[in-house]
């Protein structure tokens, strides 16, 4: 299979996260998803919390996420939203990281 060809293949899919029901347990109240993007595809990242955020790290592609431009390598945090959405400029493959954010 390619990269493309997954269960992740334009959705989210939990990787790791805090009971160990949907991927690999954790120790924190953290969630680990990726998604592998088809170009001009538009994906609906929702916190999992109220409070929380999530960091965005693109492995591969491009995204728009609001009015930036994310390229392999390129990160970006959001916080104070219950959702965020991301579309994909050329196929991507992206991590996102949701933890909370008040201390």
């Amino acid at each position: 299979k390619t990269f493309l060809e997954t269960e992740r293949t334009n959705r989210w899919q939990t990787i790791v996260d805090p009971t160990g029901a949907e991927g690999v347990q954790i120790n924190q109240e953290a969630w680990f998803g990726m998604a592998e993007l088809h170009a001009n595809y538009s994906l609906l990242y929702s916190m999992r919390r109220p409070g929380n955020g999530v960091y965005l790290f693109v492995l591969k592609g491009t995204i728009q996420v609001e009015e930036h431009e994310l390229n392999a390598r390129d990160a970006m945090g959001i916080w104070e939203t219950d959702s965020v959405m991301l579309r994909a400029t050329a196929d991507a493959s992206i991590l996102a990281i949701e933890v909370p954010m008040a201390l």
